[in-house]
């Protein structure tokens, strides 16, 4: 007896929403900071927000501690997705500024040392909580 069951798998699902969540996202942070180059996906369902020269500047500076920098916004902790969209901008920003870079276009100027950051919440990095 030969029996075929053709479905969906959850996870493949969630994954293509997912990846169109995070791409429209990245648009979204195109807009509001222009010409800076994010990278935007998820991890288990968590926004994951980088910038590449900030990433590689880290990747770099830390290469034995650290491969990169992120923040991480989650939607549990936004009741919905204006106030989440929001978090996302707001992250985008808090990063730029923390690495001592423009919060509007990009201007070519690369990241500097946060010297402030291990003293304030700032994406991942939160001083030992």
């Amino acid at each position: 007896m030969e029996s075929i069951v053709a479905r969906h798998e959850r996870g493949l699902i969630d994954d293509i929403a997912d990846a169109q969540a995070a791409k429209d996202m990245a648009e979204r942070l195109g807009r509001y900071y222009p010409g800076h180059p994010w990278i935007v996906g998820y991890q288990g369902h968590v926004l994951v927000i980088r910038h590449a020269e900030i990433d590689e500047y880290i990747g770099g500076l830390m290469r034995q501690y650290a491969k990169g920098f992120c923040y991480v916004v989650k939607h549990h902790d936004h009741p919905d997705p204006k106030t989440f969209q929001r978090a996302a901008i707001e992250a985008g920003g808090k990063m730029l500024e923390a690495f001592g870079m423009p919060r509007g276009p990009w201007d070519g100027r690369g990241p500097s040392f946060p010297f402030g950051l291990f003293n304030q919440k700032i994406g991942v990095l939160n001083n030992g909580d």
